[in-house]
């Protein structure tokens, strides 16, 4: 039975997969899973979505120690407050599919929830994955207009377009969209229907960090109801005052006071003579302690030093190696995808439906991270920006002709990222205006 509640985890509730790997017939899984209550579709993303959240909220909390201890608080509180009783394995298959493994990433977790940006980016460090995803749950609580563009422009404003180009697929990756970029609604609903959003530990905070993006670009398509909704949302979050009164502060103060006190009636008791001798052996056994305290220190700050020298030493090389990879990648792709071969790869791309083999290869490519890169528009779209920002968005098939500040571009072909770096700029022709022409 534990299995199969682990493979609803796994595969967020999706029942295919769930047979397949569980190689049972449709009627025998159905009845299994209606035992649990989670026979239908909803039903089991609705299930999943709430060990996720129960997760945030412990890390949030973070009462544990280490990733056993959390695991072992996630079975205690999950089968206290609800029918359905896990063991430990299947809190492990929440925590891998998380992003919230490792301690700095917990770190960040906390971050977002308190609404202070510039620590997430201390501890998360290069990648924004976690961010993202939150704010994908976040924001399709508040909008249904344009969640691409709302998604894909918020990440830009805070992390630049490298970083946000790398988690374009996070509405995907959470099974808000399929791979034809269609929205599947039921699973969008599963959360924004049965779970308040109240509930989730982080939406506050994440309210509060992306609150002024969406004010900036409230007049721009597809802003306008994201930011009337978070301004509302968060205007109605009742504040909850944080209570730090003496009242913890005085157990530590009890407990110390009778070593004290005592000290001082012995003190007391004696001739003056023996109270200059207890007082000297009392700071004479205080500063052993303090010298051995310094010494201890000493030595961990020594070994943090060699750990930062380290850590700084093995970046440096991960940096170079990336570099390199990257340096013989761009001369590949500038024979295959580049101007030199008159953007064949994007030709091949366009024409996929009709090539079995180039959809394998293109999938191929998706598996190493390198995709299709536009700019966030789409190939034939006509836009219109400053000369400067076509010139570093775009390489042109021919030179700008007109005068103007503004001038307006038709995409022509794609260019393609790797991991969100680019390798080959979109290339895009400038459309002449009818005087112009004349």
């Amino acid at each position: 039975m534990n299995k199969v509640l682990e493979q609803v985890i796994k595969h967020n509730g999706f029942f295919k997969a769930m047979k397949e790997e569980l190689k049972l017939g449709e009627d025998r899984l159905n009845g299994i899973l209606e035992q649990y209550g989670l026979k239908e579709n909803t039903q089991r993303r609705v299930f999943c979505w709430k060990l996720k959240l129960l997760l945030e909220q412990l890390v949030y909390e973070g009462e544990a120690s280490g990733n056993g201890e959390l695991l072992d608080f996630l079975v205690k509180k999950w089968n206290r407050e609800n029918t359905i009783q896990l063991q430990k394995d299947a809190f492990s298959i929440v925590l891998d599919q998380s992003v919230l493994e490792d301690d700095r990433q917990k770190h960040a977790f906390q971050a977002i929830c308190a609404g202070d940006l510039n620590a997430y980016t201390v501890y998360s460090e290069t990648s924004i994955e976690l961010f993202s995803e939150l704010f994908c749950r976040f924001i399709v609580y508040m909008t249904n207009d344009k969640l691409l563009r709302v998604h894909a422009v918020t990440m830009e404003d805070l992390f630049g377009k490298e970083k946000a180009y790398s988690v374009k697929h996070t509405l995907s990756k959470l099974d808000f969209m399929n791979r034809s970029r269609r929205f599947l609604r039921y699973n969008i609903e599963s959360l924004t229907q049965h779970i308040p959003l109240q509930e989730a530990v982080f939406a506050k905070g994440m309210a509060a960090i992306v609150l002024p993006v969406l004010e900036k670009r409230q007049h721009e398509e597809g802003f306008a109801e994201a930011y009337r909704n978070v301004k509302s949302w968060l205007s109605q979050q009742d504040e909850k005052p944080v209570q730090e009164t003496a009242e913890t502060v005085a157990p530590k103060q009890e407990e110390a006071e009778p070593i004290a006190t005592a000290t001082e009636q012995e003190a007391a008791s004696g001739n003056p003579a023996d109270q200059i001798q207890q007082y000297a052996q009392t700071i004479i056994t205080l500063s052993k302690q303090l010298d051995k305290q310094q010494e201890e220190a000493g030595k961990m700050a020594a070994l943090e030093q060699e750990n930062e020298r380290l850590r700084y030493h093995l970046t440096r090389l991960e940096e170079e190696r990336e570099e390199l990879q990257y340096t013989k990648l761009l001369e590949v792709f500038e024979y295959i995808a580049g101007q030199r071969s008159r953007y064949l790869l994007s030709e091949l791309y366009k024409g996929q439906d009709q090539v079995p083999m180039a959809r394998n290869l293109f999938n191929s490519l998706q598996m190493g991270g390198i995709e299709p890169f536009t700019n966030t528009y789409e190939v034939g779209e006509e836009i219109t920006m400053k000369r400067e920002k076509v010139k570093q968005l775009f390489a042109l098939q021919a030179p700008l002709t007109a005068g103007e500040e503004y001038v307006t571009i038709r995409i022509m072909q794609h260019g393609w990222a790797m991991n969100g770096r680019v390798l080959i700029y979109p290339l895009a022709e400038e459309v002449v205006k009818a005087e112009q022409q004349a």
